[in-house]
This record gives C-alpha cells, sequence and structure tokens, in this order.
C-alpha cells in the first residue's frame, strides 16, 4: 500500500466497521484498498491531479479544477480532525485575511 493519507484513512473507516462487527461477534472481513487519485497543490493558484473512479475511469486535471478541488479536500480532512464548525470558521478567516494581507511578502 502507499504510504498516503488516502490509505490510513480508508483504514480508519474499515476500522470502525471492523470493531462493530467484531463486538457483535460477527465474522471480520478483509482490506480492500481503493485508489481514487492524487492531487498536488503546486502553488496557491495551481494544482495537478489524477482523479480514478468506476464510472469515469482516470481522468486528469490541473489549474483552476485540481485546486478548488485539492482546497476541498483539505477542507474535509480539517471538517474529520477538528469538527464542522472549526473548519468553516477558519475557512472564513482565511477568506477575510486574504483581503487584508499584502500581496508581496517584504522580509
Amino acid at each position: 500500500l502507499p504510504p498516503r493519507a488516502q490509505v490510513a484513512s480508508q483504514q480508519a473507516e474499515f476500522l470502525e466497521h471492523q470493531l462493530a462487527r467484531h463486538l457483535s461477534d460477527r465474522t471480520l472481513e478483509s482490506f480492500n484498498y481503493v485508489d481514487r487519485g492524487s492531487l498536488v497543490a503546486l502553488s496557491r493558484s495551481a494544482a495537478v491531479g489524477a482523479i480514478m473512479g468506476k464510472a469515469l475511469g482516470t481522468m486528469t486535471i490541473e489549474g483552476w479544477l485540481a485546486r478548488r478541488a485539492y482546497r476541498y479536500l483539505h477542507f474535509l480532512h480539517e471538517q474529520s480532525v477538528q469538527g464542522r464548525g472549526r473548519a468553516v470558521l477558519r475557512m472564513m478567516l482565511e477568506s477575510a485575511m486574504k483581503r487584508v494581507r499584502p500581496q508581496l511578502k517584504l522580509h
């Protein structure tokens, strides 16, 4: 298995279901990893990725669409770690700070 967050996330969900099965004395299932693709942020405004699925096959995305997909996945991660309220608050504060933060770093 590749050492990526996608694997860890799928394993965590699998473990949750397996613990419930174990506690109710049902037989355990084996883990099957499904590669859903990858996204890489290259800068604040650029990203590239490959999305995999049964319906679409493999689809390569880049630019604005890939960056939006990356930001959405990052939001989902923050939401799972910090909770929905904090993730939404952080997203709103980040958006507000973008308007007042200087575009050029002076140090």
